[in-house]
């Protein structure tokens, strides 16, 4: 009789069929209470070959079962039961499956089996100033990639706790993407880095028979093709077109340039005609960086020519021409010379000097 008693203070049932254990006002139709240490509940078949779980039903249709796969001891929910048509797996090392996953070898497996496109969606509804992220830790050191709600719902992978400093990549969501910087309104791609000896970008071609190439296209049509050649024993080249089709520029390893051709005559090579800037003067003037040809009237008086300094422009090549019945000098600047002289005169009306700088001096190779 006292066994009875106990067992009937443990448990009630309410007039609504509500069954309380451990309570004599339960508010479900189930509810268990118990101590802070205490177990709540234990679902424990000793059959060695079935299963220990619940089933969930609508009508008295089975819809969900929740319990341990007696053969692995993996806790499953399954939509026919334990075991089978897998939704939702935890194996005894931790690891979870979602989505048909029954042995997940990563702390997270998701796999999509069905016509959806679409693995995983975060959505953080809040209309607030919040980011949608992902966090990465280890240790003290953290990265957390994103949208970022601050800078209009742009993607940013940070070298941070949060999405709030040191953007690594940003995508906008017009599509403008930039790397080290956040400096990307008016470009679709803007890489930035500020750090001694490190390249901006490396391109490398793994495969030892094939060409490493930038293909530029205009609707889709290739225009231009611009990297190295491995069948011409891997000279840089920018073509009109694929690799080793129709060269436009080309530069071997040796440092020799072509252009317009692959058949290379010297150290610099061009098939066609080329042009170089002509200027004409009526005064005194001084040569610049991008003269070639100065062409000085002296009709009216006798005219002076200007060169640079020698130190800066090693190598220059100006040629200098007169026209008119005065003399035109060429004048070094300072005490620089011209072949060991201060200064140089043409001395005859159509008469030129071609000169080049030789990082020393200014050297005469033709006079007319």
């Amino acid at each position: 009789m006292s066994f009875l008693i106990v067992l009937l203070s443990s448990f009630s049932s309410k007039a609504q069929e509500r069954i309380g254990i451990n309570c004599t006002n339960p508010s479900t139709a189930l509810e268990v209470r118990g101590a802070e240490n205490d177990l709540l509940q234990t679902i424990n078949n000793t059959n060695a070959t079935n299963r220990s779980g619940l089933q969930f039903q609508n009508n008295g249709t089975a819809k969900f079962t929740l319990g341990l796969d007696n053969n692995t001891n993996y806790f499953q929910l399954g939509t026919t039961g334990i075991g089978t048509s897998v939704r939702f797996s935890i194996n005894t090392n931790g690891n979870i499956g979602i989505g048909g996953v029954t042995n997940a070898v990563q702390k997270l497996h998701v796999q999509e089996s069905g016509a959806s496109n679409v693995i995983l969606t975060l959505d953080q509804t809040n209309a607030g100033d919040y980011d949608n992220i992902v966090r990465f830790e280890n240790g003290t050191t953290f990265w957390s990639a994103g949208m970022r709600d601050a800078d209009a719902d742009q993607f940013s992978i940070c070298n941070n706790a949060d999405l709030s400093a040191n953007q690594r990549m940003i995508i906008k969501t017009g599509g403008n993407i930039g790397f080290g910087t956040t400096n990307v309104a008016n470009t679709l791609l803007h890489l930035a880095f500020n750090t001694a000896g490190s390249d901006g970008i490396t391109i490398n071609q793994g495969d030892a028979t094939n060409n490493n190439a930038i293909d530029w296209q205009l609707n889709g049509v290739l225009k231009f093709e611009m990297g190295i050649a491995n069948a011409q024993n891997n000279e840089f080249q920018i073509n009109n077109g694929a690799m080793n089709t129709t060269p436009g520029l080309c530069v071997t390893s040796a440092g020799n340039v072509y252009i317009g051709n692959n058949n290379l005559l010297g150290g610099f090579s061009v098939k066609g005609s080329w042009g170089c800037k002509y200027t004409s003067q009526s005064a005194d003037y001084t040569a610049t960086a991008t003269d070639f040809l100065i062409e000085s009237n002296s009709a009216g008086a006798a005219r002076t020519v200007n060169l640079p300094p020698i130190s800066g422009c090693l190598g220059r090549v100006y040629i200098i021409k007169r026209i008119g019945a005065n003399t035109v000098t060429v004048d070094p600047d300072g005490a620089e010379t011209i072949d060991g002289a201060a200064t140089y005169t043409i001395a005859a009306d159509a008469g030129c000097v071609w000169i080049i700088n030789d990082g020393g001096d200014w050297k005469i190779t033709a006079v007319k």
